[in-house]
């Protein structure tokens, strides 16, 4: 059925984004299970709490905390 992983063609061109209650918790979960780190956990200017990460898989995940609404003017 050609069912590959995204490591063995080389890389993924999609990427999750998936919000959590609690996106540090399971940021530190996925990095102990065995993801690496794309971009650590922040406080970025749209209003979630964000990192980003791939898991051992080759999947790329996007995972965000919503903290604040931000109106147009912000």
């Amino acid at each position: 059925m050609k069912c590959l992983s995204s490591t063995s063609i080389g890389g993924n061109p999609t990427w999750f984004y998936v919000y959590l209650q609690d996106v540090d918790t399971f940021f530190d979960n996925a990095i102990s299970a065995g993801a690496k780190i794309v971009e650590p956990v922040q406080d970025p200017f749209w209003g979630d709490r964000f990192g980003s990460l791939k898991d051992p898989f080759g999947h790329q995940w996007s995972i965000a905390t919503h903290k604040k609404d931000l109106s147009l003017e912000q």
